[in-house]
């Protein structure tokens, strides 16, 4: 069986040091094993050639998507491909219509930065294996939908409600996970973050 290759995009905006990140998740994916990881901060990557990656790993706002890319990612996913989507993935301007559904809601508002309990939503999948209900210092975002089709895996409590931080869904014939968390520093070096993205790239990968 041929290596997975991973593909993870990223770019800083003006309140998210993103690429920081990637470069934290480069390193975790590669002491995992799970496969040839690539990382690239330079988005014309969207209108290559990304089906010769099994996984694309976005960490970046794309408020500003054009037409193209939306394609190009949409498609992606719906001819089989896997996406996990990171924090910011869900600030899109609201016509993209074709990208929100797939990548499961679009972001209205957050909290102020702060630490809360994310709970376990579902103790049994393994993307959550091995982890308690834990506490974390981040931006709690809030979506405009419910997302369809979606399991939850991971909540927080916020403005009377509970939130969902981490869900995956299936569109088309491929599989997405988004994560919530990953506003700054304080989140990146929260353990239990490390743990989602490997657990999520080892689960879109089986």
């Amino acid at each position: 069986m041929s290596e997975s290759r991973i593909l993870i995009l990223a770019n800083n905006d003006q309140y998210h040091p993103l690429e920081t990140l990637a470069d934290m998740m480069e390193g975790w994916l590669k002491d995992s094993g799970l496969g040839n990881v690539t990382l690239s901060k330079d988005r014309s990557v969207i209108a290559g050639d990304l089906n010769e990656y099994d996984l694309l790993i976005l960490a970046m706002t794309p408020s500003d998507l054009s037409p193209m890319d939306e394609d190009a990612l949409v498609s992606f996913v719906a001819g089989g491909k896997k996406l996990m989507g990171i924090h910011s993935v869900t600030v899109v301007d609201p016509e993209k219509e074709k990208y929100i559904g797939m990548i499961g809601g679009r972001f209205v508002h957050h909290s102020h930065h702060h630490e809360f309990t994310v709970k376990i939503a579902d103790p049994g999948h393994p993307v959550v294996a091995g982890l308690d209900d834990f506490k974390i210092t981040d931006e709690l975002y809030v979506l405009d939908r419910t997302p369809s089709a979606a399991s939850v895996l991971l909540t927080a409590f916020w403005e009377d409600e509970t939130q969902p931080i981490l869900y995956i869904r299936a569109h088309g014939q491929g599989k997405v996970l988004y994560n919530a968390l990953g506003h700054g520093p304080a989140a990146y070096e929260n353990p239990n973050l490390k743990k989602l993205i490997v657990q999520g790239a080892k689960w879109l990968l089986s």
